[in-house]
């Protein structure tokens, strides 16, 4: 190879390997911790990322903490080949497990995708990163430890050794930085759904319960008492795109709102005002939906979803839903209802509200329940949303089946369920 005093240069791979072979163009960072790569030759069209690697101790443990990624990924089924591009932050709990937040663009289609995900880290710092993980797949690699932790992660889509896939792909993440300020804060990754607690970028959307965190926000602890909801409480208001939002709960620390319905556009503008007082902006995504179940933790599970039998008592592992009952989710971020409510007000008992979006469906373990009896606004509640849905009949019992949400514009794979013979 040779390099430049910018970082550029040029790297040759030899010719042994059928994959991976021939001259690149590279690009080296200052402090020679991370590569970038793209062939040179006439019509070639793949790129590659590195990282110099953690070391020879890594484990679970050594990964945990938010990383910003960014993700490009083929699909090269039969008769279709698309290309899609995706960001977002992923947050390692250092446990072997993770959650992904991002927006996938697809040519004029964008999705919202968050989901839990598993990994396995080998002490030579490679490892696997899946939904479910598969043995003997190595597809991704933790960077250069900084304070103790990895620096950055790289990873790939690939499939098993000799199996074959159509699709492909490859990530980059780097470490978030901690956001701290003076004055009345908003923390940059600091607005998140407030059921699901999905990391940022998890977008926001019409009538959705948003919980937004930073300092200096409020002079003293206040809760909304009646409906419709405030929209200034304890001196303190909050916009999003300009529109007032309504209020729930406020401190120095944590500002509850309800998005205001009506919302459009891809991006949403959030401010704080204490006292008169303006925070910093802070951008993150707007959705039609942004849905967000809520959920608890128990001795079998981080993630259990607030789900009720029929007679308003708490789906548990000691009292699991059965295929074919007809269960009660809670959740958030339905977006804009039918007919219109409005922010703040409780939603109405009679005629009840539907939420707009018709493509809403709802999966356990996989499996989509079919016609649900009710999907909209939980009625008497501002920014509570309700979905009524009986359990598939042929779904796989067990103490943590995963509960997903599909709209048109959003996937969320966060949560289970508990679900008997």
């Amino acid at each position: 190879y040779t390099l430049a005093a910018d970082g550029s240069g040029t790297a040759s791979f030899g010719t042994a390997a059928t994959l991976f072979s021939g001259a690149r163009d590279v690009f080296v960072s200052q402090d020679g911790n991370y590569l970038l790569g793209m062939s040179t030759a006439a019509g070639g069209r793949d790129i590659f990322v590195a990282t110099k690697n953690f070391g020879a101790s890594a484990s679970n443990a050594s990964f945990d903490g938010r990383y910003w990624i960014a993700e490009l990924t083929v699909d090269g089924g039969p008769g279709l080949a698309s290309f899609s591009a995706a960001s977002g932050a992923l947050r390692a709990l250092g446990n072997g497990r993770l959650v992904i937040s991002e927006r996938l663009h697809q040519d004029t289609f964008l999705l919202d995708f968050t989901a839990v995900n598993s990994y396995a880290v080998n002490s030579d710092s490679t490892g696997n990163l899946a939904p479910v993980l598969t043995p003997g797949v190595n597809n991704i690699g933790l960077g250069v430890a900084v304070a103790g932790r990895p620096n950055s992660v790289v990873g790939a889509q690939i499939g098993a050794v000799n199996a074959s896939s159509d699709q492909y792909g490859l990530f980059f993440g780097v470490r978030a930085p901690a956001f701290t300020g003076t004055g009345v804060f908003l923390s940059p990754d600091g607005v998140v759904n407030g059921a699901s607690f999905a990391p940022a970028p998890n977008p926001a959307c019409p009538g959705a319960i948003v919980s937004l965190f930073g300092s200096g926000l409020a002079p003293r602890e206040g809760r909304a008492s009646t409906l419709p909801l405030p929209t200034t409480l304890e001196g303190v208001s909050a916009t999003v795109n300009g529109t007032a939002a309504a209020l729930f709960f406020v401190s120095a620390g944590q500002v509850n709102i309800q998005v205001p319905f009506g919302l459009t556009g891809n991006t949403a503008t959030v401010v704080v005002t204490n006292a008169g007082t303006r925070s910093n902006e802070v951008t993150l995504p707007l959705g039609r939906t942004c849905p967000g179940i809520f959920a608890y933790s128990d001795a079998q599970s981080p993630n259990r979803a607030i789900i009720l039998h029929a007679d308003f008592t708490l789906v548990t592992p000691t009292s699991p839903a059965r295929p074919g009952e007809t269960v009660i989710i809670y959740l958030t971020g339905l977006g804009d209802l039918t007919p219109a409510v409005a922010t703040g007000a409780g939603n109405p008992g009679n005629p009840l509200a539907t939420a707009a979006d018709r493509q809403i469906q709802i999966l356990f373990g996989g499996e989509p329940a079919i016609n649900p009896a009710f999907i909209g606004g939980a009625p008497f509640f501002a920014g509570l949303n309700q979905i009524n849905a009986v359990i598939p009949a042929n779904v796989s019992t067990g103490t943590n089946v995963p509960v997903a949400i599909s709209t048109g514009n959003a996937f969320t794979d966060l949560v289970d369920i508990s679900i008997g013979n």
